[in-house]
């Protein structure tokens, strides 16, 4: 929010919020909005592979951006960040540290940055030459005490390291571990993804791959101001690079 916020104000544009809740949907507020010109643009955050009513938008050629994440074979525009490299970078630097048999607490496969670090997480493994074992990989929803749930699944196949969709699913399985006996790293290094501001305050601080979820926001509403004003008319389709920051959860 405070990445369209900044973007908007310094261009003089408003921030209206949305909720794209079931009657958003169907009611087609989302078209609608263009149609009473109540907006001159929209910046979606949030949706799912399941949200294809939004190519309704691209049919219309109304200016519209995801952030953070994208639909499949759609011709919407987006900027989000480069989460199958964070898997992929995750999975290297586990491996780097002597772990072999890595596991994965993922998100919902629907929403486009979980299924793609998922991705990431298996091009890791195979670079370096090691199987894909499913049964190492189980999903929860996006919140701490799902997350410990879902680690108690894996913890039965005895991994080495767990690599977690994101850092609030990293700290469920902190939890997991410490309720197990299980120290980390001894036992099991964790890994997570965004580099959110408590990760560095976790019991160990987290090692994690930082995700700028602000510049990311900030260049989404940017590029939509582009289009508003005519500057551009391609589809925007930005990936912006993560990075690995080491802290004492490996």
């Amino acid at each position: 929010i405070n990445g369209v916020y900044d973007a908007c104000i310094a261009k003089g544009y408003r921030v209206q919020l949305e909720v794209a809740s079931e009657e958003f949907v169907r009611r087609r507020r989302y078209l609608r909005l263009f149609q009473e010109r109540a907006v001159d643009g929209m910046l979606y955050v949030g949706s799912t592979f399941e949200d294809s009513y939004l190519n309704e938008l691209a049919d219309n050629d109304f200016p519209f951006i995801f952030s953070g994440s994208y639909l499949e074979d759609s011709a919407l525009s987006f900027v989000t960040g480069d989460n199958r490299a964070g898997g992929r970078l995750a999975v290297e630097y586990l491996l780097k540290t002597g772990r072999k048999k890595i596991a994965h607490v993922a998100g919902d496969f629907k929403v486009a940055s979980a299924y793609d670090r998922f991705k990431g997480y298996v091009e890791g493994l195979k670079n370096a030459g090691i199987g894909f074992d499913p049964r190492r990989v189980v999903n929860c929803d996006f919140t701490e005490e799902g997350a410990a749930a879902a680690s108690r699944k894996v913890l039965a196949m005895s991994p080495d390291a767990i690599f977690a969709g994101n850092d609030i699913i990293a700290a469920g399985v902190m939890k997991a571990l410490k309720n197990a006996g299980l120290k980390v790293p001894e036992d099991v290094a964790v890994c997570g993804m965004d580099d959110i501001p408590q990760s560095s305050q976790m019991a160990p601080p987290l090692t994690t791959i930082k995700y700028d979820i602000y510049a990311m926001a900030h260049l989404a509403a940017i590029k939509l101001i582009d289009v508003i004003e005519g500057a551009s008319s391609e589809k925007v389709a930005e990936v912006m690079p993560v990075e690995l920051v080491i802290r004492k959860s490996c």
